[in-house]
């Protein structure tokens, strides 16, 4: 099958991983796969052209560019002439639609939302004026697809649930070595939405904890300075953005992740393929990464310090071998649920069930 990818742009981040994961895997199953960036490519593209994964930028720099975004973008697919257009976030999304109003109906579409919001009012508004030009809308949750729903975005009968995957051979666990503090991680943009000041509230009444935070942005001014004024610069470290963030879970205790909402939350899925027991928000996908009733993860309340913090000192409590059997169990899950196998397959029958019936 030749199937278009078509994503907003390629900065580090959950929705721009997991299309890079899902072409290399499609690529593999021997579809032939190509990637179509509306912004210029940043990070993460010399995975797909070291497999030699076409890759083809749009060069869109702000909205004005779009109507020229809007022609080259028709114009490599009327090339190309592909059997599923399948595009993610919400500038890809409309554009995709647009484009099809003007080439008429000749590869499927899929719409993918990575989040349960995807922006504002406005943004919502957009995607139920462009539904009809979509064959299928898919979400990452089933929150996220209660969301769309219940706020009548999305149409339910055209709307899936389709779990992000991660390649659990990127992943193992490792003997941890004992030290002086317990250590948590926690991976993310250093936005708002991602309440990490939730955390170093938490910290400060951790005092035996330490915490480093992996991720850069806007809000690392207003973390670093929170640091600084409750003196917790020796017990907390804000590392910026890393590319071996494999190696920091494995240098790490715990994760704990206190975002307001998520669509996925793919660092949760692969903080359990390393063997981290997990306390995270209920705020979205975390809730149905861990499931009930496990063990290996706690979800709490959104921002409410008092409750994430009883979590973390509840995962504290676990002896090392309490620990390391939640964590065997943990990576269990995210293979049984999450596996690049398993969701690159559910893709393909979708794809194929589109292709047949236009669902």
């Amino acid at each position: 099958m030749k199937i278009d990818y078509v994503i907003t742009g390629m900065d580090v981040g959950g929705a721009e991983m997991q299309v890079v994961e899902l072409l290399l895997e499609l690529q593999k199953c021997g579809h032939s796969v190509r990637l179509i960036s509306l912004t210029p490519p940043v990070d993460l593209i010399d995975k797909l052209i070291s497999n030699d994964i076409p890759v083809v930028s749009l060069g869109m720099k702000s909205k004005l560019a779009l109507p020229m975004a809007a022609f080259k973008l028709a114009m490599l697919i009327r090339q190309n002439s592909p059997d599923i257009v399948h595009s993610h976030m919400f500038h890809a999304n409309i554009l995709v639609r647009f484009v099809r109003a003007l080439l008429g109906r000749r590869s499927s579409i899929i719409c993918t939302a990575h989040s349960v919001r995807e922006g504002g009012s406005a943004r919502d508004w957009l995607y139920r004026l462009t539904n009809k030009l979509s064959d299928l809308n898919t979400v990452v949750s089933d929150a996220a697809r209660q969301r769309f729903i219940n706020d009548k975005v999305f149409p339910p009968e055209k709307t899936l649930t389709v779990y992000n995957c991660i390649n659990i051979d990127h992943f193992c666990i490792i003997d941890r070595q004992g030290r002086k503090r317990f250590r948590w991680i926690t991976v993310g943009r250093l936005v708002k939405i991602k309440n990490q000041l939730l955390i170093l509230q938490a910290m400060m009444q951790l005092p035996h904890s330490e915490l480093i935070i992996v991720g850069e942005g806007e809000e690392r001014l207003t973390l670093q300075t929170f640091i600084d004024q409750n003196s917790l610069s020796e017990r907390v470290t804000l590392l910026g953005k890393k590319d071996n963030v494999v190696d920091y879970y494995h240098d790490s205790d715990a994760f704990v992740l206190a975002s307001d909402y998520e669509g996925f939350a793919l660092v949760v899925a692969e903080a359990m393929a390393c063997g981290l027991p997990v306390v995270a928000t209920d705020c979205g996908g975390p809730a149905e990464i861990i499931g009930n009733g496990q063990d290996f993860g706690i979800t709490i309340s959104v921002n409410d310090v008092h409750h994430l913090t009883a979590a973390m000192q509840q995962i504290e409590s676990l002896d090392i071998e309490q620990r390391k059997g939640s964590g065997y169990r943990a990576r269990e899950r995210v293979i049984e649920k999450f596996s690049a196998k398993k969701i690159v397959s559910q893709w393909e029958d979708i794809y194929l069930c589109i292709q047949k019936n236009r669902i």
